[in-house]
């Protein structure tokens, strides 16, 4: 049986380590031991966003504790974005507040961990293919 609890466990680890990073999408595909075409669907299913979502809104989840001591432009690059403008968009759709006024009303994504005791139960009626003809359109 594959082992996909702990395969997702290490590649989020692997994403959380080099979190501020640029991460290597082939690395994290290489971990979850699946080619790009179904990685991506795997993933979601399992975390319920894409690789790329998942650290965009991991990064801005952690944004958040950066901005209590540095300016917003430096977390702004820390979190892979090249001007605060942008940042500050992307922040306020995931936060609903502006970066100077999260500290008191945020949202925050936690790092995602499945419980590999849940490998003992196989999931049924679980079809991959759709996963794949949802991509196409």
């Amino acid at each position: 049986m594959i082992n996909i609890y702990k395969r997702l466990n290490c590649a989020i680890d692997y994403i959380e380590s080099n979190l501020f990073e640029d991460h290597d999408s082939k690395k994290i595909y290489q971990i979850l031991e699946l080619n790009s075409s179904v990685a991506n669907p795997v993933f979601e299913l399992f975390v319920g966003y894409t690789i790329k979502d998942y650290i965009r809104k991991r990064r801005l989840s952690e944004a958040v504790f950066m901005i209590e001591n540095d300016r917003i432009i430096d977390v702004a690059i820390s979190c892979g974005y090249n001007t605060r403008e942008g940042f500050s968009r992307a922040f306020h759709a995931f936060h609903g507040v502006n970066p100077s006024k999260c500290l008191t009303n945020f949202r925050y994504l936690e790092r995602v961990h499945f419980d590999e005791e849940l490998l003992a139960h196989p999931i049924k009626n679980c079809n991959f293919e759709t996963f794949k003809k949802r991509e196409k359109i």
